[in-house]
């Protein structure tokens, strides 16, 4: 008689959702950090001894009443000329999150130094879900936001 072939096991039949919100955490953790690694591994050259890689933003929606409250962050590439705004999200960490999600982007893309910018002309920023993808750099006054660097 021949035996009846046993079916394999579905690919994740071992993981449980504690131990799939582990990994989520872990991998948040280190988005940014891995980021970061890309671009000083990308401009080393241009990068001057000390200097920072990108300078961070945020904006919090005024009205929002929730914690945590609903945040957005933009990302400055200054050696790029460049700055991300990411999605409005719950928290400044998962504001940071989507702002380098687009940065991790436009690495992937090929993201390399501006030809150099004419008297007066501002970087352009690219923004979440921005038709064209990019729209003029706003003044961190403009934005009524706090710059830190990281």
């Amino acid at each position: 008689a021949v035996g009846k072939e046993i079916p394999a096991p579905p690919a994740n039949w071992a993981n449980d959702a504690a131990e799939d919100c582990a990994l989520q955490m872990a991998e948040r953790k280190t988005t940014l950090m891995r980021v970061q690694n890309r671009l000083q591994q990308t401009f080393a050259k241009q990068l001057r001894p000390g200097q920072s890689v990108w300078e961070w933003s945020y904006e919090t929606d005024e009205e929002d009443r929730s914690w945590p409250a609903r945040c957005r962050a933009t990302v400055t590439i200054p050696v790029v000329g460049r700055s991300f705004t990411g999605a409005w999200v719950r928290g400044q960490r998962d504001a940071q999150i989507e702002a380098c999600g687009l940065v991790a982007q436009f690495l992937s893309e090929g993201g390399e130094l501006p030809t150099t910018l004419s008297k007066g002309e501002l970087p352009r920023t690219l923004s979440e879900g921005s038709s064209t993808g990019f729209h003029d750099d706003l003044s961190d006054s403009a934005l009524g936001s706090e710059t830190k660097e990281q």
